[in-house]
């Protein structure tokens, strides 16, 4: 699934198991868990799923409890299954091969199930496999955006990306809208880049956390950039050029598995 383990690798060795990471059942529910994320499934254009989904839906994957993500995410799941990969990041290739095809498989169901319950007179009623084709299409051009940030975030010299990467941590480490603390430069770039859209009437001097479009911790582009900042963090070995290096390389392997449309 579309970069369902994607942005979550680390690297070196471990002695853990493929079956610490998943097993079927988990794969399923997985795959319904993003599935049940889609709102409004029935029109033509269906969204998206962000990076920031596939994390939250994985955590409660894998922790059945009520979890908070982010900043906020469970030392149980930092030490647990997010450790495993720290440790053996061929672990999630071997999850990608091995349990790819049924959080697929799963999500495909769930999303048609869910496309025909929510038709009724007040939704335009669209073939679910139109709706469900959609969604596929504009899942794919959202992994484009992402693996394109990658790139153009490995193109710049290391102090330049890790300069971005604390100011967005800072930034999310004082989330407070009456603060100076704002992630101008990251967003200059972004801008100049064209990696976001400029919005009209907007003040800019306020930083990412004030764009309506992106300063959302959940939403493209500040998933990727909060993870990076957060994985540098809590493995140090981890520097945010080698965290986005193996993302790249991993996301490029889960779009292969994708459904083309």
């Amino acid at each position: 699934m579309i970069g369902i383990f994607s942005f979550l690798l680390l690297g070196g060795f471990s002695t853990a198991k493929l079956v610490d990471l998943y097993s079927t059942k988990k794969a399923v529910s997985l795959g319904q868990n993003l599935a049940g994320q889609i709102v409004n499934p029935s029109f033509p254009n269906s969204p998206s799923l962000s990076l920031g989904n596939l994390l939250y839906s994985n955590l409660h994957t894998q922790i059945k409890e009520e979890q908070q993500a982010g900043r906020a995410t469970p030392t149980e799941y930092k030490n647990g299954w997010r450790k495993i990969l720290a440790k053996n990041p061929k672990l999630a290739y071997a999850a990608l091969n091995n349990y790819g095809p049924d959080v697929i498989k799963a999500f495909n169901q769930e999303f048609l199930k869910q496309t025909k319950k929510n038709q009724s007179d007040k939704l335009p009623t669209i073939s679910v496999k139109t709706a469900l084709k959609s969604y596929w299409q504009n899942q794919r051009q959202l992994l484009d955006k992402y693996q394109l940030l990658t790139q153009k975030l490995l193109n710049l010299p290391d102090s330049t990306l890790n300069n971005f990467v604390k100011e967005i941590a800072w930034e999310q480490e004082w989330f407070d809208f009456e603060n100076e603390r704002l992630a101008t430069k990251t967003q200059s770039w972004l801008l100049r880049n064209s990696l976001i859209e400029k919005l009209p009437n907007h003040n800019y001097e306020y930083g990412l956390r004030l764009h309506e479009q992106i300063w959302y911790f959940g939403l493209y582009p500040l998933d990727l950039l909060l993870l990076t900042a957060r994985i540098s963090h809590d493995y140090p070995e981890w520097t945010p050029r080698k965290f986005l290096t193996e993302a790249l390389k991993f996301s490029q392997a889960a779009k292969r598995i994708m459904p083309e449309s």
